[in-house]
């Protein structure tokens, strides 16, 4: 979610993720995304497809109304719209000491099928993809396209799995992959689909980090390396991925493989 507070021009850190149901009175209700910045606000993004209507703006200031209650801290709404507009931003008092804050972003504006071009040629030239590839790549589907929404979310999922980016930013898109499957894709088997790919994927990955930290802790850094890049091999995981993750060199790799 960093990739998103950069975008909306929100430089505060994240300090924890909240849960996302709440209940309120006998109300029971499912945030998109909540989290505590160092700033000490609590942030609530909504992805929205369709337009923010009054009634809408009801349910998010609900969603803030018992965040509000239950911490008693001031909330900023961020809603990401998939449609062109200008920025907005909304202000209501909660109480004395709180408001409740809405800003409305959209990012049709940008032209997502020139960055998934540029995005596409790094991955089959082998390229690293840099800070702007992967702010890009995560927010793909939000941006301006001649393909549908569905289209390009599958295109993102696919190219999430060939690229070559270091650990921390593989947690970054695949944490919010998931969020933008469920939100948009409309096919229930596309969907079951996509979440399925990058479940196993996330899983994959976890195993592979988890079992070579234990064999670590018996062997040196390189043979740990080389023991993870066998089990990313089995798994089907490219050459130049595998070299990124574990920083071999891939004619090394290529040579152990085909030992």
């Amino acid at each position: 979610m960093d990739l998103i507070f950069k975008t909306c021009g929100i430089s505060s850190e994240i300090k924890r993720v909240c849960p996302t149901e709440l209940f309120y009175g006998l109300n029971e209700y499912h945030l998109d995304y909540l989290c505590e910045t160092e700033d000490k606000i609590l942030r609530n993004i909504e992805f929205q497809s369709t337009l923010v209507t009054t009634e809408v703006l009801k349910r998010f200031f609900a969603y803030a109304v018992s965040v509000n209650f239950k911490t008693n801290k001031s909330v900023e709404t961020l809603v990401i719209v998939t449609y062109p507009t200008k920025e907005t931003v909304l202000e209501y008092p909660l109480n004395n000491e709180t408001i409740f804050r809405v800003r409305i972003f959209s990012l049709k504006d940008l032209d997502g099928d020139k960055k998934l071009e540029r995005i596409e040629n790094k991955i089959k030239n082998k390229q690293k993809l840099n800070n702007e590839d992967v702010h890009d790549l995560v927010l793909l589907p939000l941006m301006g396209s001649e393909h549908s929404i569905d289209d390009v979310i599958k295109r993102t999922v696919e190219l999430s799995n060939k690229c070559i980016v270091n650990e921390e930013d593989i947690v970054r898109i695949k944490s919010l992959q998931p969020l933008m499957i469920n939100k948009f894709i409309s096919d229930e088997k596309l969907r079951v689909s996509l979440i399925g790919d990058v479940n196993m994927r996330i899983k994959l990955f976890d195993e592979i980090r988890e079992e070579g930290r234990e064999e670590g802790r018996e062997e040196g850094r390189d043979e740990r390396n080389v023991f993870i890049a066998k089990k990313m091999f089995k798994r089907n995981y490219s050459i130049d991925v595998i070299a990124e993750i574990t920083e071999l060199d891939e004619s090394f790799l290529s040579n152990l493989f085909n030992a």
